[in-house]
């Protein structure tokens, strides 16, 4: 007796983990259940809530059970703040045509925590990509455990093309990445077709993983940096959050007001739009090369099938020399002028435009062109002055950034001028809008900076040289499962590992004469004006 009671004692002295609380189940004489939380018993009635502000009352004579805490678990006060969510995007390359789809949702585990998944299948070339991501967090949102699975693979066409039967799908890559947190490490194990291997990583508190970290961004909307573990590439990585914007928008040719979320890892930069109501709009996945536009189950897998295409996010000057992202949908394509390529966004009257300076001598110093520039920019805009002046990287390469203001007609205007070396020659960027925009479209020009297309020969590769073979057979949901057989792979060197980082490809378009460009005769450097 004793020695029961002292086992007893010293069992209670241990900290037991928290047992989640659980709903309610009360069972109708009808036969139907009720789940939620029992708020009021009194006499022969009875109240349960079923959700905040939510309640419903029974006499006893209509219950046949009373089941407390036989329901799922009741989420924490934290997770309580992040409703469940369910989303079906269809995923679009850089010319507007639907490649995919992309499946996202965020809901309450069995266990009281918090369950992540994130599913996408797109085909980009001749490659299809198949990619899994699950990550679960506990009552108190902090990281447990990560699943990670991607398959690459390419359309081989046999002896029948024309016939379902003569077309088959050969794995290039496949692998499988688990991780969990104990303490202050992180454990790997990986399993690919050569074979499975585990490793360590260091693990402190305020690391993440990249699901988890948007979903509590999403509902603080301040700032966020952490460090993240990558799956796709099996490293902690540093991945940032803005704070959140409020901008008013065109999409489909509506003005919106938008939220706008930034999301930057490394070099890439992603762009997130939601309504007032805090549903997705839109959702750069790969930067502009490809975006999620929200769908339904249906539609985002059978969108591939029905060619659906929205504008095109990349423009091209007319030879296909260099070319331009637009940032946003809020951007148009201006008609193709020989030597320049140009977009516009109306609901903010500004302007960006790139153009060869084909009137510098070859061979010319950036310093010295940018000289010519300031000459010429005050010849055609005497009322602006330069308002700062520095030198910027812009892909691999020095450039220069010029900041002006001025009076444009009775309005304050603003421009930004960059040259850019170009083969033996230069490149003008220049943006402009009204004074009062600016805040709104920085981050716009910023973005087109920072991702200038300035390679012929590289553009020339993205364009498609003959029309793909339909992908819509191969767009099926991907199986999920951890315990799923690996198939054999082809050697999957130079398979791009998670998301690709090079640009989709651009389909080609039937386009008019290109007109050609007025000439501009620059002041040569040290000319007098």
């Amino acid at each position: 007796m004793i020695t029961v009671l002292l086992c007893s004692m010293v069992w209670s002295m241990v900290p037991q983990a928290p047992v989640p609380q659980r709903f309610d189940i009360i069972e109708l004489l009808g036969g139907e259940s009720i789940e939620g939380r029992i708020v009021l018993e009194r006499g022969n009635y009875l109240e349960i809530e079923l959700s905040p502000n939510s309640m419903v009352g029974f006499r006893t004579s209509q219950i046949a059970a009373i089941r407390r805490g036989a329901g799922a678990p009741v989420p924490s006060p934290l997770i309580a703040l992040l409703p469940p969510r369910d989303e079906w995007c269809t995923l679009h390359d850089a010319t507007g045509k639907a490649v995919g789809w992309l499946h996202s949702t965020v809901a309450a585990a069995a266990d009281g925590g918090l369950r992540l998944t994130e599913e996408w299948e797109f085909t980009t070339g001749k490659q299809h990509f198949q990619v899994t991501a699950i990550e679960s967090a506990d009552a108190e949102l902090q990281p447990v455990s990560c699943y990670f699975r991607e398959r690459v693979s390419e359309e081989v066409v046999g002896f029948l093309p024309s016939s379902p039967e003569g077309r088959a799908a050969r794995v290039l890559h496949e692998r499988i990445v688990e991780a969990k947190v104990e303490g202050q490490v992180l454990h790997l194990d990986r399993l690919r077709k050569d074979g499975r291997d585990q490793r360590e990583l260091p693990w402190r508190e305020t690391d993440t993983f990249p699901l988890l970290m948007r979903t509590l961004q999403a509902t603080k909307g301040a700032a966020l940096v952490a460090t993240v573990f990558d799956a796709a590439i099996e490293e902690l990585v540093e991945r940032s959050y803005g704070a959140d914007r409020f901008r008013t928008v065109m999409i489909a040719g509506k003005t919106v007001h938008v939220t706008e979320q930034v999301e930057t890892a490394g070099v890439m930069r992603n762009v997130i739009w939601l309504d007032a109501s805090g549903r997705l709009l839109r959702r750069e996945v790969s930067g502009p090369s490809l975006v999620a536009l929200p769908s339904s189950v249906d539609l985002a897998q059978a969108a591939v099938e029905r060619i659906e295409s929205q504008p095109a996010a990349f423009a091209v000057e007319a030879s296909g020399k260099f070319g331009l992202w637009l940032p946003n949908p809020a951007w148009q394509v201006l008609p193709d002028v020989e030597g320049m390529v140009a977009m516009r966004c109306a609901l903010h009257n500004a302007t960006i435009s790139l153009s060869v300076l084909d009137q510098l001598d070859a061979g010319v110093k950036l310093s010295s062109a940018g000289e010519s520039i300031e000459r010429w920019f005050h010849l055609l805009q005497p009322s602006f002055r330069i308002s700062a002046r520095k030198t910027i990287k812009v892909r691999d390469r020095m450039a220069l950034l010029f900041e002006a203001q001025g009076k444009n007609g009775d309005r304050d205007g603003f421009a930004m001028l960059v040259v850019v070396p170009w083969n033996d020659r230069f490149l003008l960027l220049r943006c402009a809008a009204p004074a009062a925009e600016i805040a709104e479209l920085r981050p716009d020009f910023l973005a087109v900076v920072a991702h200038l297309e300035l390679d012929g020969k590289a553009i020339t590769l993205l364009l498609p040289k003959e029309k793909p073979a339909p992908v819509a057979a191969t767009m099926r949901k991907s199986d999920s499962s951890a315990a799923s057989a690996l198939a054999p792979a082809a050697d999957p060197a130079g398979v791009p590992s998670g998301m690709p980082s090079g640009m989709p490809a651009l389909a080609p378009t039937e386009k008019a004469a290109p007109k050609k460009r007025p000439m501009v005769r620059l002041p040569a450097a040290g000319q007098e004006k």
